[in-house]
This record gives C-alpha cells, sequence and structure tokens, in this order.
C-alpha cells in the first residue's frame, strides 16, 4: 500500500509541462506547443502572472486528483473490510471538511485571476486548460491503478489520512500566497534597479562636478 499511495501522490504532482519535458516526444506535446503559443507574445509581468496562473491550476488538479484516489482507496477498504468502513468513512468525511473549502477558495482564486488579466480572453486560457486535463487523462488511463484492500494496507491509509490532508491543505495554501508573493518580488526587484540607478546616475553627476570644481579653484588662485 505505501508503493500505491507513493505512485498516486508522484503521479499526481506532476503538472502537465512537467511530464511533457520528461518525454522524448516533448516537442510533438499539444500541451507544450499550446503553453508556447499562448506565452509566446507575452511581455515579461504578463508571462509572470499567466505562470503563477498556470501553476496553481495545476495544484488544484493535483488535489481533486489525490482527493479521488484516496477516495477510491477507502471504497475498496469499505468493501473488503465491513468492519473498517465506519472509521474509515468518518475520517475521510473530515478530511474532505477540511480541504474542500481550500479548495473551493483557490478555485475563486483562480477565477479571479482570469477576471483580473487583460492580455488574453477568458475562453482561451480555459481552452488550455481543458486541454491539459485532456492530456493528464490520457496519461493517467496508460497507468494501471487498483487500490489494495488488506486490512494492513488499509489501516495504512487510515493512518497516512493527516499526512494527506496537510499536505493538499499546504498545497492549496500555497496557490493563494503565490501571486502576492511574485508581485511583491517584482516590485522589490523594481524597487531595487530603481535604486541602484539612481546610485549610478549620482555617481556619473559627481563624476562630471569634480573637474569643474577645481577649475574654479585655479581661476580664484
Amino acid at each position: 500500500m505505501p508503493r500505491f499511495l507513493t505512485c498516486v501522490l508522484a503521479l499526481a504532482l506532476l503538472s502537465a509541462p512537467a511530464w511533457a519535458d520528461d518525454s522524448d516526444k516533448s516537442k510533438a506535446n499539444p500541451v507544450i506547443e499550446a503553453y508556447k503559443a499562448f506565452t509566446k507574445d507575452l511581455g515579461e509581468k504578463e508571462a509572470r502572472h499567466f505562470g503563477v496562473l498556470y501553476g496553481n491550476y495545476n495544484l488544484i488538479k493535483v488535489v481533486e486528483q489525490v482527493r479521488g484516489s484516496v477516495s477510491e482507496a477507502i471504497e475498496a477498504c469499505g468493501k473488503a473490510n465491513p468492519e473498517m468502513k465506519d472509521p474509515l468513512d468518518k475520517r475521510f468525511g473530515e478530511w474532505k471538511t477540511a480541504v474542500n473549502p481550500i479548495l473551493d477558495e483557490a478555485q475563486a482564486n483562480i477565477d479571479n485571476m482570469m477576471i483580473a488579466q487583460d492580455y488574453a480572453k477568458k475562453k482561451d486560457i480555459k481552452a488550455l486548460f481543458k486541454l491539459v486535463d485532456q492530456e493528464r487523462k490520457k496519461n493517467n488511463k496508460r497507468i494501471e491503478r487498483v487500490p489494495v484492500s488488506t486490512p494492513e494496507a488499509c489501516e495504512f491509509v487510515l493512518k497516512q489520512m493527516d499526512q494527506t490532508q496537510e499536505g493538499m491543505s499546504a498545497l492549496l495554501r500555497q496557490t493563494l500566497v503565490s501571486l502576492p508573493q511574485a508581485m511583491e518580488s517584482e516590485a522589490q526587484a523594481e524597487e531595487l534597479a530603481k535604486q541602484k540607478k539612481a546610485e549610478e546616475e549620482a555617481d556619473a553627476e559627481g563624476e562630471q562636478t569634480t573637474p569643474g570644481e577645481g577649475k574654479d579653484d585655479k581661476t580664484g588662485e
């Protein structure tokens, strides 16, 4: 069972561009080609905004995929081990109660990010995301996932609920702060650039003023 959960999480955590780049056929991958075409005419700030938006969307899909995988494992365990069904269902209910509100908030944040931007039509962004989802489903279908339902495996699932709940909640919270963090970093970079430019201009003015001051001194002599 540890292997099953590890594989589920590993596969889910691979966003579309990541698994596409690892393929020998990455150049022909429709997601990569669509992403390149979408971003090729964007400015630096626009590309940064879309990069955050795209990354956040994939993180949300990670959580949804993990939630589905955990649900399948809980269902399989409940059928194979009726005596464990109630505690498993109860714990998964608590898991969803903790994770789902953050998931909804993260999705609302994605919607707000799409509304706030003016570099692309909302329908075009959704079309790219739809393509990402389709390619993810294709790749998932190539992998046979059979939840293990032995008592030992199901006990492990129950014990892992705390860890997966914490991990998924952390991923979702990251989507809520990623854009503000990016904007803050950008503002800091711009401020540093302004300070550096001001210092360089001050140094240049100082170099120009010094010779003139020397001439005035000589004239006074």
